[in-house]
């Protein structure tokens, strides 16, 4: 299954480096002072005025790929823009693997289990799913295709593990022992409040 033709490959690469795409704009944003903890992004929401999680690297290398297009006054090369998209996708890996690991110290042992197995079934089914949208051993356009594809969801998965450490971290701040008591909480071995007179 194609996804998109040769000449096409132009308006992927334009777009990817122009926007990042709409889920590259997911982060989290740190609560406010007394505000409840952030949740866990869900889903494919775009965040205005957030940080591209695309790497310099990365557009860099679709800039030359870009350039070489234009000088040449021909399509950009899918082979080369799957070596862009395969070294990013590494790099968004590593994200994931810093994030897992901030959010495995805030997890008990049978959670960060469930955790791991979350990962390897994400993994299968992303290999899975963008096989299906396009093969990686077929033509250098599907290859381009499905690596696109590939960091379109490594991306996700990564600021997914961003966001629950952040959740985590938020809700472990007022929870561990040590932590300042919430307001309005009674202090440790003074006497209860009065209940309120009933009218």
């Amino acid at each position: 299954m194609k996804i998109l033709q040769p000449a096409s490959l132009a308006f992927l690469l334009a777009a990817l480096f122009a926007a990042g795409s709409a889920q590259a704009q997911l982060k989290v944003p740190a609560p406010a002072p007394g505000a409840p903890p952030a949740a866990a992004p869900q889903g494919n929401v775009a965040q205005p005025n957030m940080p591209d999680p695309l790497t310099k690297e990365f557009h860099a290398c679709i800039q030359k790929v870009q350039d070489a297009s234009q000088a040449a006054k021909a399509p950009p090369d899918p082979v080369a823009a799957t070596a862009c998209f395969n070294g990013e996708i590494k790099r968004q890996e590593g994200k994931i693997a810093s994030g897992t690991q901030r959010v495995d110290k805030g997890l008990k042992p049978d959670e960060k289990k469930r955790l791991d197995d979350a990962n390897v079934a994400w993994r299968r089914f992303r290999d899975v799913e963008c096989a299906f949208f396009a093969e990686p051993k077929a033509s250098p356009i599907e290859a381009a295709n499905n690596a696109q594809c590939m960091l379109d969801r490594t991306i996700k998965r990564a600021l997914d593990m961003e966001g629950l450490a952040l959740a985590i971290n938020e809700k472990g701040m007022g929870a561990g022992p040590g932590a300042p008591p919430p307001p309005g909480a009674p202090t440790p071995g003074a006497a209860p409040a009065p209940a309120p007179a009933k009218k």
